[in-house]
Parts: C-alpha cells; structure tokens; sequence
C-alpha cells in the first residue's frame, strides 16, 4: 500500500499502461479523453471506464469544459491528480522539479491542448505510415541525445545592434524521419491563438513580426544545426509550423509572412482543417501563400497519406 494525500492507493492497481497513460498526461499537462484514445490506441468505452477507476483513486481529475466559441457538446478533459505525480515520482518518471510541467492555467487550456492535438496526430501518423519515425518535444520535459546528454530547445540568439540579444521558447519541436529514404525533416511549432499583436510599438519583442525575424536568423546562421546532435542525422533546414486558432487569424498572418521575406520556410494552417483533416494532409499555406493550393508537410516523395485523425482512431 501507498499513501498519499490522505488516501491508500494499492500500487499494483496500475498496470504500464496505466503509467505510460499518467506519463502523456503530465507531458502535456492536460489531454481530451479523444486524444488519449487516439494517442494510446485504446476502446474508447474501456479506457473511460479505467479513466474513472484511476480518477477514484485520485491518480487523475476528470472534468468538463466547453472549449472554444461554437465548437458542440463540453470536452471530456483529463489533468494529473496529486496521486497521479506521487506514482510518477516513484518510478522516476518525471522530469526534474524546476522542469517539469505542472497544472494547466485555466487561460492556456485550449493552447496546451491545441499543441497536444499535434502531438496525438503525429502518433497516428507514425502507426499509418510505419516507414515514418516521429520525434516530438517540448521544454518543459527536456530532451536528451541518444548518449544521455540533457538537450533544451530554448533558443539564445544574438540578432545585432537592432533586435539585441534574447531567448525564445518554441511551443514544440518535432522531427519524421523517413527509414527508407533515410531523410530527417525538423519542425518547430507555434500555437497562435491570437491573443499576440502581428506589429507592437510598444511590445515589439513579443509580436508575432518579432517572432518570424527570430526564426529568420535561426534559419539564415544555419543555428538550427544543433539539432543534429539531438536527432543524429544531418538537416538541411526546418519548417516552422503556425497553427492558428481561426481561419481569419491564419490569414491575417499569411499577409504578414509574405510581406517578411525570405518566408518559404514558414508554412500556415488554422485549427479546423488540422483537426479535419490531419496535419499531414494538404491543409498548408507554404510562405504564407494562402491564394495557391494547399500543400501537405509529408511531400510528394512520401507515403500515401492517411485520413483525418476522426478517421484513424484507436477502434
């Protein structure tokens, strides 16, 4: 027996799949029910009910909320309870204290849960199309290269006399890596939900024109390259992924991308096609030129792609 916060709580109750389930949560600090479905490719009858079980065992807090403006019934959300990081802490499962992510502050649920949602399609994606490898992080659960060296995928920069120097935090960093054609393509992902300016006098350090120059130089000082010590593989470049919360934000920023070249690099989407369709589907206004088709992130030189992730959940 365990004790913890006042409760008994019989380890062996948890299975590893109970455990891998408490690790994703806190990794992201908050997932749906759905996107632990699809994520761990569980029945979705059978996992809520073991959802509840380790909710009454105070592992996990289940809630409702209604997320976003008009987007149907309340989300089934899933946070980690004080039991829950007790076992993980137990098993040396967690990150250290000052890096670890905590609880989810109410104001940040739907931008944490939109970074999830990438993560979760890139699982499915990755059990689709097994000649694709994905490799997702964040910097609140650090990463380590392949001999145990910590990796932060904060960014230092020093822009010059203009910009000065600063520090910058992406929402994630993913890799796919193609086994067959031994290709590595490297990723960084911004959540926007609008709540940034694109252009600030006042604040310039914190719009979204700022933003864009950071990945600029990033891109131009070839700064990106240190990533080949975390994924053991030469790059070539990256992409930068926005994912914006509404089609009118996505295009607002399309028109600030074109106006700050070089920006092919700089690929766009809105929440409602990524969740549709999937974010290997050809959902993406590359350079932000959202008059021309839509192009997906896989190429034309990679596998078939499969359907939207309502499609390919766990059954």
């Amino acid at each position: 027996m365990e004790i913890a916060s006042g409760r008994c709580v019989v380890a062996s109750d948890l299975s590893h799949d109970d455990e891998r389930i408490l690790v994703s949560i806190a990794q992201q600090g908050a997932l749906t029910v759905d996107q632990i479905t699809r994520l761990h490719q569980r029945n979705a009858n059978s996992l809520r009910r073991r959802l509840r079980r380790l909710r009454d065992q105070g592992f996990i807090d289940l809630s409702s909320r209604r997320l976003g403006a008009n987007r149907g019934r309340p989300e089934n959300l899933v946070l980690l309870g004080p039991e829950g990081f007790e076992r993980l802490r137990a098993v040396k499962a967690l990150p250290p204290a000052d890096s670890a992510t905590g609880p989810v502050k109410a104001n940040c649920l739907e931008h944490e849960l939109l970074v999830a949602e990438v993560r979760v399609q890139l699982a499915q994606m990755e059990r689709l199309l097994p000649e694709l490898k994905t490799r997702f992080f964040t910097a609140t659960w650090p990463a380590r290269t392949d001999s145990g060296e910590p990796f932060s995928i904060r960014e230092k920069l020093d822009l010059g006399p203009d910009y000065g120097a600063l520090e910058f935090v992406p929402d994630g960093v993913f890799s796919i890596l193609h086994s067959r054609l031994g290709s590595t393509l490297l990723f960084f992902l911004e959540v926007d939900m609008g709540s940034q300016p694109g252009t600030s006098g006042r604040a310039p350090d914190r719009d979204i024109r700022r933003k864009i120059v950071n990945y600029q130089h990033c891109f131009g000082t070839g700064k990106y390259h240190r990533y080949e010590r975390l994924l053991d593989c030469r790059l070539r470049g990256f992409r930068l992924l926005f994912v914006t919360e509404s089609v009118n934000r996505c295009r607002f920023l399309c028109r600030q991308v074109r106006a700050m070249p070089p920006s092919d690099f700089v690929w766009l989407t809105d929440a409602g096609r990524l969740l549709k369709a999937g974010l290997w589907a050809a959902i993406w206004a590359r350079g932000g030129w959202d008059t021309q088709a839509p192009e997906s992130i896989l190429g034309s030189q990679l596998p078939q792609q499969p359907a939207g992730p309502a499609g390919v959940a766990a059954i």
